[in-house]
């Protein structure tokens, strides 16, 4: 992760002290980033199995490779998704998403990622919203996916609903995009 405040913020919230410390690329053009890491295996149990229900297919495949590399690991939640923006999960994971992925700016908000199915669960979560192939940076570099969320009608609501989970530097962008008066944004336009 690039961005220190997400760190720190989720460091704070955790119910256990995780490590957080520098990581430096392999590659001198990539981003400096930071790393949490959790050193007690009760904390690692725990953090698995809240975050198991929110996590992609692929994710979800790592999670119980390394749970399962312990003696009596625990039995991680079933992958169903009943979350709606309304719950306080969704929401959270949504604005996560679009913290650590996402673009916002007028005329809409941009989320691009190597698995799909989390972009299918945010478009379904929003109400919609278009799911296009991501240019490649490189030949070498997976294939992408980029969400994007245009319309009035569906873009307010769901800024709305994960506005309260953003940190600042995005809730400028967020507040930024909902006060700008961009064609097809006006009031009455769906």
């Amino acid at each position: 992760m690039t961005d220190l405040d997400v760190i720190e913020t989720l460091a704070e919230h955790l119910p256990f002290a995780p490590r957080v410390r520098p990581y430096t690329p392999k590659v001198d053009h990539h981003k400096p980033s930071w790393i949490l890491t959790v050193q007690r295996r009760d904390d690692l149990f725990w953090l698995v199995t809240k975050i198991c229900p929110l996590l992609s297919a692929r994710r979800r495949e790592a999670a119980t490779l390394l749970v399962s590399n312990f003696t009596n690991p625990p039995t991680l939640p079933s992958p169903s998704w009943p979350y709606t923006l309304s719950d306080p999960a969704g929401a959270a994971w949504a604005a996560g998403l679009v913290e650590g992925e996402g673009w916002i700016g007028p005329p809409y908000l941009e989320v691009t990622s190597t698995d799909l199915d989390v972009l299918e669960r945010l478009a379904q979560l929003a109400g919609g919203g278009s799911i296009t192939a991501a240019k490649r940076g490189k030949e070498n570099h997976r294939p992408a996916h980029r969400w994007q969320l245009y319309r009035k009608g569906l873009l307010l609501p769901f800024l709305d609903a994960i506005r309260p989970w953003m940190l600042s530097r995005r809730t400028i962008a967020v507040d930024r995009l909902v006060s700008v008066r961009v064609p097809g944004l006006e009031p009455g336009v769906p």
